[in-house]
């Protein structure tokens, strides 16, 4: 990687820190206290791009926001454009395993050393900052800068937390915005209305940029159609019934653009995917409308190589499947009901649930109360988490030894328990 021209203005001899030599030490130093407190506000962020030289402005930028399904609509729009030719970076949070699945370019995720320059950069300017940035806000500004600095020609952003305050709405000028669909989530940060939420959300709409919508609630719906004639932006609505499934299994499944003949396969399942891709190829369309000439083979190819883990993905089908998924709200279980359903009728489920101390997790549970066998509480690998009777490893190993043949696994409540995979 090379660092932007404009973000390379410190000499050795200014630079008096030491820097950090491991992956380890970075996400150390990312997690200290002194960035750690979670603030929305955009003053920190925009001050920290203006030192690194606004490596945001280099490539095109679309911008993903909504509750749920934001990483996996990035990482199929990602995956189309890297398809068509297009140098695309990617970045997304939070990580199951590894730090470095936030930032990624054509489908492979940052090296270390290029992740140590990005955040040593960063690191430079933040300690001279008298409002320190917060851990995402570091993260955010590393990642554009390997953009930048790597030559990417667009990359797929995906809000952490609303849209109006994230730290991702220091982009000014997206090429495109994108919202998935909006429910109760984050209240404590966003509203305790779904028009309060939707407001915030919607506040990545720029002026004059055309916005791609998954179908929303009526309350929601409203507030974007607001927003959209406010900044006179051209609102777009994938249709719920635009795509038609052909078949589906445990791994995946086929669809069809309704009206057409042309065959899609999308390795995620679940009717929810649907909509996701519904919205990704929507984007796709109104990207072409915009002069960018993306054929359909790159969006075939970008579909069927996509890959998001702890998305209702089988991890192990040796005596029972077990699924993991990072349902982490009720319209999350909810989905992930709808596709255990699809798949398996009525049979009742064996759950390892576990979530965090902000969410729902009563709600969550009456809703899984009517399709389990049983209930695993376990408690998952966070600062934030609710407790739970058990360790996500040993949670899953006891959902193990009492499942019987015919029985199904389903790890569910937070993406925090993505490190069962």
């Amino acid at each position: 990687m090379t660092l932007p021209e404009n973000a390379k203005h410190m000499t050795q001899t200014e630079n008096t820190k030491t820097p950090v030599k491991t992956v380890k030490e970075a996400i150390d130093l990312i997690k200290d206290r002194k960035w750690s407190e979670s603030k929305l506000g955009l003053e920190r962020i925009t001050e920290l791009l203006i030192h690194l030289g606004d490596p945001q402005d280099s490539f095109k930028i679309i911008h993903i926001a909504g509750t749920n399904g934001k990483g996996s609509t990035a990482v199929m729009l990602s995956n189309i454009l890297t398809s068509a030719g297009i140098k695309t970076g990617l970045f997304t949070s939070p990580y199951l395993k590894d730090f470095n699945e936030q930032i990624s370019i054509d489908g492979i995720n940052i090296k270390d050393d290029d992740l140590l320059a990005a955040i040593n950069r960063v690191f430079d300017e933040a300690d001279r900052m008298t409002d320190h940035p917060t851990e995402f806000e570091l993260i955010m500004a590393a990642a554009m800068l390997y953009f930048a600095g790597s030559g990417c020609d667009a990359a797929v952003v995906e809000t952490g937390l609303g849209g109006r305050l994230d730290a991702t709405n220091a982009v000014k000028s997206p090429a495109l915005t994108a919202l998935t669909p909006i429910s109760m989530d984050h209240m404590e940060y966003l509203g305790n209305s779904l028009d309060e939420i939707a407001a915030e959300k919607a506040g990545i709409i720029k002026r004059g940029v055309p916005v791609c919508s998954a179908p929303q609630p009526p309350t929601a719906a409203s507030v974007i159609a607001g927003r959209c004639e406010e900044m006179q932006s051209k609102l777009i609505i994938s249709g719920p019934d635009a795509l038609e499934r052909i078949s589906q299994d445990e791994r995946g499944q086929y669809f069809t653009k309704t009206g057409s003949t042309t065959e899609y396969y999308l390795p995620l399942i679940g009717r929810h995917q649907l909509v996701n891709a519904s919205l990704a190829i929507s984007c796709i369309d109104t990207l072409n409308d915009m002069g960018c000439g993306i054929k359909e083979e790159a969006v075939r190819d970008g579909l069927a190589k996509t890959y998001w883990p702890g998305r209702m993905e089988l991890i192990s089908k040796d005596t029972v499947p077990v699924f993991i998924d990072g349902a982490h709200n009720v319209a999350g279980i909810e989905s992930a009901l709808a596709t255990l359903e699809e798949l398996y009728g009525d049979k009742k489920i064996i759950f390892v649930f576990g979530t965090l101390k902000d969410k729902e997790a009563g709600k969550m549970q009456e809703l899984l109360q009517k399709r389990s066998k049983q209930i695993i509480s376990v408690t998952p690998d966070s600062e934030r988490a609710a407790p739970g009777k058990l360790t996500p490893e040993d949670g899953l190993a006891e959902a193990k030894r009492i499942a019987g043949a015919g029985d199904v696994i389903c790890v569910l409540g937070s993406l925090y328990l993505g490190m069962l995979r």
